[in-house]
């Protein structure tokens, strides 16, 4: 708990530093006009406008040689209440993990805490700049949380290419706590990107791939997945969304989801 403690401390004064230094640059998104930080996982950085309230969730499937697991209104809460700043609150929902021996866990996650801050609004070649800071907080059953609080940040930018093209970049660290070889629990610091290209078909329809990756700073490991999906708006405030993906490593890893968003009021 040392560690975890110490990484929070550092969170909390990151982001007193950030706020006290930095301006809300982000202007206030049209209220009309919804996106998402789901199905993808380029987070982007959009700030949900002030006084609004975003609901994203969703379910999803993973299949491994020697495991398979599913998840259930995996959810992330953000709420408009700044110019330029959003609270974000996530539930990983309820989790069922199906393991090589022994029986399945059915349990519930841990949950998360955390805000974005717009740093910079695109300009010509200049990107839309957010910083995303956050949390996970120990609150799951015991047979799934962590037993700490993971503290991690990341650097989301965005660039308009043409009228219908899109790109999205995110850059930062987490920190992971996770059991080893003999079952105790260390946390890692891991390194995390990801680029995704989202290609706007009509006003309602869009389409994205992506690629995305981890490595661990401690330890030559590293990780990359490729994965693409679909998203409808059946309202200017709801987005249906579909997406699927591989392990570029072993493809005998995939993983498949679904979900739903909606903004209020509208």
């Amino acid at each position: 708990m040392i560690r975890a403690i110490g990484h929070l401390r550092i969170l909390r004064l990151t982001a007193l530093a950030v706020l006290i230094s930095t301006p809300a640059a982000a202007q206030d998104a049209s209220p009309q006009e919804l996106v998402t930080d789901r199905p993808d996982q380029t987070e982007s950085s959009n700030i949900v406008p002030l006084g609004w309230f975003q609901l994203e969730t969703g379910l999803a499937h993973e299949k491994a040689v020697d495991f398979s697991s599913e998840s259930i209104a995996d959810t992330l809460v953000r709420i408009g209440i700044g110019r330029g700043f959003e609270l974000r609150v996530g539930l990983s929902g309820y989790q069922s993990i199906d393991l090589p021996s022994g029986p399945a866990i059915k349990r519930l996650g841990d949950s998360s805490i955390g805000f974005k801050l717009g740093l910079a609004e695109e300009r010509g070649a200049r990107p839309e700049i957010a910083l995303l800071v956050g949390t996970t907080l120990p609150t799951g059953s015991s047979d799934l949380t962590s037993d700490r609080a993971d503290p991690s940040f990341r650097f989301t930018l965005a660039n308009t290419l043409t009228e219908r093209l899109s790109l999205g970049t995110n850059a930062g660290i987490a920190w992971r706590t996770e059991p080893d070889a003999t079952g105790n629990m260390n946390t890692l610091s891991v390194f995390e990107w990801t680029a995704a290209l989202g290609i706007g078909a009509t006003d309602v329809l869009s389409f994205f791939v992506e690629l995305y990756g981890e490595s661990e700073l401690s330890a030559k490991r590293s990780d990359a997945l490729f994965d693409g999906g679909v998203t409808y708006l059946i309202r200017p405030n709801v987005q249906f969304d579909v997406a699927a993906g591989v392990d570029l490593s072993d493809s005998r890893i995939w993983f498949a989801g679904a979900g739903i968003s909606f903004r209020l009021p509208h």
